[in-house]
């Protein structure tokens, strides 16, 4: 009675899975599911059981194993298969074939990129005799039991996939992969080549230049907070972006907060290092109530610098051109220039 009810079952397990083996994702959920119920089932059975379950594949059907000693799994594996009846009956009927994925074969070359995109080693999937795939792949090496029901599978469905099929997909996903990682490591390398967060404080001159009703010159206190990003190994370019803050003591008291972004390039690698800085800014400017109809709230403009670094330490001179004019009136015009002397400590190095 138990062997009927086995049998019956697996029988229905087989049908499910021929009767949707045509729909795309589906299929590969479906043959995960199924090799997953029918690997359970043939657990309850002893070890000459389950060697009457493994097909005679007459239909010259040959399991690829890809894996090298390099992989702790697959050692595993090989180690199982030494020892293991069921295996070593599986091996021999399927003229089981382990492909090293270091070293692939001419003759496995249309799963060159499938072999390669791989999750874990061993995997194990089925050709038929023409080379073509058969459906089913399993991922790394858990039991006997989930080989054998790849096996019982795989020579249960007709499908295949065409090996020239399978190469030209995943010759496109694994060029994208590849692109993908190229991509990932410029930014690892660059995260590698050393970050840190400026701070800087400053003290310098604003004069508003433009028509002579508006020509005026005030000081001005500026500090900043940036965080820089090197390029490269050699760190000679820096990335920048922060957030700034200065202030005016001229009577509309104009206190700019803007967003500077710019690069950094060392131009003589000595001590202190001599290095420049340009990028550009903009932002929002805040006055007095009595000059908020006089004035623009926004700005935006360019800067540059030219300093000397000591260590984490660095003394700059700078100059700020804002490039938007400060008044709201036809009649007047006014860009906003700085000149500014700063200290900047750089953090996290």
């Amino acid at each position: 009675m138990k062997m009927k009810t086995n049998k019956l079952f697996t029988i229905m397990l087989l049908s499910v899975f021929s009767a949707v083996s045509a729909y795309g994702q589906n299929k590969d959920n479906l043959m995960k599911s199924a090799v997953d119920n029918l690997s359970s089932w043939l657990s309850t059975m002893d070890t000459d059981e389950m060697i009457s379950k493994i097909p005679e594949n007459g239909q010259g059907n040959q399991m690829i194993c890809i894996g090298s000693r390099r992989y702790m799994q697959f050692v595993d594996f090989m180690e199982a298969a030494d020892t293991s009846r069921v295996l070593k009956t599986l091996m021999e009927r399927y003229n089981l074939l382990t492909v090293n994925p270091d070293s692939i074969p001419d003759l496995m070359s249309d799963y060159y990129y499938f072999i390669k995109m791989a999750k874990a080693y061993p995997s194990f999937m089925v050709l038929d005799k023409e080379g073509n795939m058969k459906p089913g792949f399993d991922i790394g090496y858990n039991s006997e039991e989930r080989l054998v029901a790849l096996a019982i599978l795989s020579n249960s469905i007709d499908t295949t996939f065409k090996a020239q099929d399978i190469r030209r997909l995943t010759e496109k996903k694994y060029n994208k992969y590849q692109r993908k990682k190229q991509t990932a490591m410029r930014y690892y390398n660059m995260i590698d080549a050393g970050h840190h967060v400026d701070v800087n404080a400053g003290y310098g001159l604003y004069v508003l230049s433009g028509n002579k009703e508006t020509d005026c010159s005030s000081q001005l206190v500026t500090v900043d907070l940036g965080f820089r990003q090197d390029i490269g190994p050699k760190r000679r370019v820096s990335l920048s972006a922060g957030l700034a803050l200065d202030h005016v003591f001229d009577e509309p008291a104009q206190t700019r907060l803007s967003i500077p972004i710019e690069a950094e390039i060392l131009l003589v690698r000595m001590y202190p290092e001599i290095k420049c800085r340009a990028g550009v800014w903009g932002g929002r400017t805040f006055v007095k109530e009595a000059f908020r109809q006089d004035y623009a709230k926004y700005e935006a403009g360019v800067h540059t610098s030219l300093f000397l670094e000591f260590g984490n330490f660095d003394f700059s001179l700078g100059y700020k051109r804002g490039l938007t004019d400060r008044f709201t009136s036809p009649d007047l015009s006014g860009y906003s220039n700085f000149f500014t002397f700063s200290l900047r400590l750089r953090l996290f190095d």
